[in-house]
């Protein structure tokens, strides 16, 4: 007997704006995953993907416009494909979005089901969240340093001072960020991060912050000239600007991107 995982979650749009976020490819990498390709009918592709090699690819089971989208699951580390239905039940203004995923039985299914649930309750608000601010959660919650970086080789390291050839070269420091307010200055030759190296390819700094949240602090060591330093960097929130106007006037704004996306599905769909 499968597990069905249900979780609901308001969204002040209509039922339209939702059932085509779900069945667009455009749409879906602005609330759900990095890249995605979508044939939206019975039997069509969905495939998505994210930074780090997690997909999922299935197929379309059954779709009824502006009501209800039922598609297979079936990521790169799980046994078996699963079933997401997704339902929208139109409640004044606002839309009632109610995703059940039907897990098989097994081992693997119980002992995942909570990542199941707990993964699909923060993309559904982050669906809200989009649909109704234009803001991604999974960028404003992004952490930075707030860094710009220079040139950095064995010549330069010798005119400096520095005693090794090897991090990343500070430049440009915004001074509302991180970085600079936690005392990282121009110059400064960032050697590691939290006990990992940083070297110059940019990548080990990446590496460096993966999994990190804002306000996570780590351990900076670096160089000024020949002396060697470390000190506590807190990690940055991602600076938003302000919307001008209010939900209605960036709903109004979204609505003729929409219908762009409508226009070249259809384009496409008739070949």
């Amino acid at each position: 007997m499968s597990t069905e995982l249900k979780v609901e979650q308001t969204v002040k749009a209509t039922p339209d704006q939702v059932y085509f976020a779900f069945t667009h490819a455009i749409s879906l990498t602005e609330w759900m995953c990095d890249f995605a390709t979508v044939a939206a009918r019975p039997g069509g592709r969905i495939y998505l993907w994210w930074h780090g090699d997690f997909y999922s690819a299935g197929e379309f089971i059954s779709l009824e416009e502006n009501k209800s989208i039922q598609f297979e699951w079936h990521s790169r580390q799980d046994p078996a494909p699963s079933q997401i239905t997704v339902g929208l039940q139109e409640i004044g203004n606002n839309t009632l979005v109610t995703l059940i995923h039907s897990l098989p039985d097994g081992e693997y299914w119980s002992e995942h089901s909570q990542d199941f649930l707990q993964q699909w309750t923060v993309t559904l608000a982050n669906l809200a969240q989009v649909l109704e601010t234009g803001l991604d959660k999974r960028v404003i919650d992004r952490p930075m340093l707030g860094i710009n970086v220079s040139d950095f080789n064995a010549e330069i390291a010798q005119s400096m001072g520095v005693p090794v050839s090897d991090g990343i070269r500070l430049d440009f420091l915004p001074e509302e960020m991180s970085a600079y307010q936690s005392g990282l200055r121009k110059d400064d030759v960032l050697i590691s991060l939290d006990g990992k190296p940083i070297t110059k390819d940019f990548e080990s700094l990446v590496r460096a912050i993966q999994g990190k949240k804002c306000g996570d602090i780590m351990e900076a060591v670096f160089y000024r000239g020949p002396e060697k330093k470390s000190l506590p960097l807190e990690l940055s929130t991602r600076p938003i600007r302000k919307s001008p106007g209010n939900l209605k006037n960036w709903q109004r704004s979204f609505e003729p991107n929409m219908m762009l996306h409508r226009q070249r599905w259809k384009q496409l769909s008739r070949g």
